[in-house]
């Protein structure tokens, strides 16, 4: 029987879920725990449907996995490849997880839980989020110092740096989540049929 284009992409979401396990191992390794608990939030965005609904093809779309996944790529790449600056490129990975697991939950919570916000709200709910995951990713880096002596946190131009980035990263990601779910319909979302059989 010939494969749809949608066995591929089911296909190819299974083996992201894959990598997504791989770089939590791979972030416990390397004493990364607030990189552990993005990729738990991540593989929880990911999973949550299928388990939920006990329907293994029931996934969230395809590029919403691999945005989710690219964070953790360049993670994997830059920790196991030689590189001269992975200081660098760990917190890049861990800056570009907060903005990937920030837009996917915003679907997430519109798709799959009913959450309904017009606009404004919707823009204002972003960048508090991406700047509170900013928040804990200092805190994460200054106890990694801490704790493991590593030198992450090393001027207080460093912590406003990341805490900045994550308040312009939330106002761009909003415009963003703005465009992709007035394309999806997100904002007059119709009830898959999975979920209309179990009444919500």
């Amino acid at each position: 029987m010939k494969r749809r284009p949608e066995d591929y992409a089911w296909i190819f979401t299974w083996i992201l879920v894959g990598f997504l396990f791989f770089s939590i191992l791979l972030a416990v390794s390397e004493y990364r725990v607030f990189f552990v608990l993005m990729g738990a939030f991540a593989l929880y965005l990911t999973l949550y449907p299928p388990i939920k609904y006990r329907d293994p093809s029931i996934m969230p779309a395809f590029e919403l996995v691999a945005l989710l996944t690219i964070p953790f790529i360049i993670f994997a790449i830059v920790t196991i490849l030689p590189t001269t600056d992975i200081l660098t490129g760990v917190r890049v990975s861990e800056m570009l997880a907060i903005f990937a697991v920030s837009l996917v939950m915003m679907v997430h919570l519109q798709r799959y839980h009913g959450l309904v916000l017009d606009r404004i709200l919707l823009v204002f709910f972003m960048i508090a989020f991406t700047s509170t995951l900013g928040m804990f990713h200092t805190l994460g880096l200054y106890f990694n110092d801490q704790l493991f002596g590593t030198s992450y946190v090393t001027s207080n131009h460093i912590l406003m740096t990341d805490m900045t980035l994550a308040t312009i990263g939330g106002v761009i990601l909003s415009f963003i989540l703005l465009a992709y779910m007035r394309r999806q319909s997100l904002f007059h979302l119709t009830l898959p049929e999975y979920q209309r059989r179990d009444g919500e």
